[in-house]
């Protein structure tokens, strides 16, 4: 099954078919100042799917556990916390970042500790003045240079989202195995990813290599 599915992903990559849902509602964004060394405001825009590279959004990934640059809302210190904040923390510790890129991350890490109160009071603050139809999403990210850019404006940090792809493909991979969907040898193969909304390796139902999920 999981071959066929390959089979037809490969005919549909051909054709002009855009995979990006209409997405309705608000991005409620942490504002830094010109030179990004002091909390500005939080601003509020329309969410559009043609800022997808801009947002760093990944479907699928603001409802996960996982930090993230670009977050849908939930509880707004746990967003703000857990997913914006840890991810930018995250990037001072890639490896391989230049001196510039990491004092240039550094600085924004700083602010958004340093006025972490303010920022999540004034967000909590917009939510409760923000009457939106039920099926609207709210979400939450950083802008930077007094809100003139994104944080995909910057190449580090599109750098660190491929970089932590790549690092939590590595702790689930294994060398000289088959893989399951093209069927051939390869140097790494990877049991644990977030293609199949239905694929688990967490219980034991659905754990191969004799319930051991380090097998699986």
């Amino acid at each position: 099954m999981i071959t066929a599915i390959k089979e037809i992903g490969a005919v549909v990559s051909t054709k002009d078919i855009s995979s990006r849902k209409h997405i309705e509602g608000k991005i409620l964004t942490v504002v830094l100042n010109e030179d990004n060394s002091a909390f500005q405001e939080i601003g509020m825009e329309d969410f559009d799917v043609e800022r997808f590279n801009r947002y760093l959004y990944k479907e699928g990934a603001s409802k996960a556990n996982s930090p993230a640059p670009f977050a849908q809302i939930t509880e707004p210190i746990k967003t703000f916390n857990k997913k914006i904040r840890k991810w930018l923390a995250d990037c001072e510790t890639m490896s391989g970042i230049e001196n510039k890129d990491f004092e240039f991350v550094k600085k924004i890490n700083q602010v958004l500790k340093d006025k972490e109160p303010e920022i999540i009071g004034t967000i909590i603050n917009k939510l409760a003045n923000l009457n939106l139809p039920r099926k609207d999403k709210k979400f939450l990210t950083v802008k930077l240079e007094g809100g003139k850019n994104f944080l995909g404006a910057h190449e580090i940090f599109r750098k660190a989202v491929g970089h932590f792809a790549n690092e939590k493909t590595k702790k689930s991979s294994a060398s000289g195995n088959v893989c399951s969907v093209c069927g051939k040898l390869r140097d790494n193969v990877s049991g644990k990813t977030d293609v199949f909304k239905f694929y688990t390796i967490d219980k034991p139902g659905f754990i191969s290599g004799g319930f051991n999920e380090q097998l699986a």
